[in-house]
């Protein structure tokens, strides 16, 4: 996050408010999510990964979505 820029009060705010766009059953060793949320203007792509047995959710990173890859509202694939 330091060297992306991305502020820890960034993240809150998307995790306060975001979508869900892509969903890997099969990451181990906890199923994981591509979440799509804004700072603000910006536009933030976080990956969690979720273990229900002890209610926790992991960070596995965060990143300013890419507008080679991602369509215009950053929840898409181009």
């Amino acid at each position: 996050m330091r060297q992306r820029k991305i502020t820890v009060s960034e993240v809150l705010s998307v995790l306060n408010n975001f979508q869900i766009i892509e969903v890997y059953n099969d990451d181990k060793p906890f199923p994981s999510y591509l979440l799509m949320g804004y700072a603000g203007e910006r536009p933030l792509h976080i990956l969690a990964a979720v273990n229900t047995e002890n209610f926790e959710i992991h960070l596995v990173t965060v990143y300013i979505p890419d507008d080679s890859i991602w369509m215009d509202d950053y929840r898409r694939r181009k």
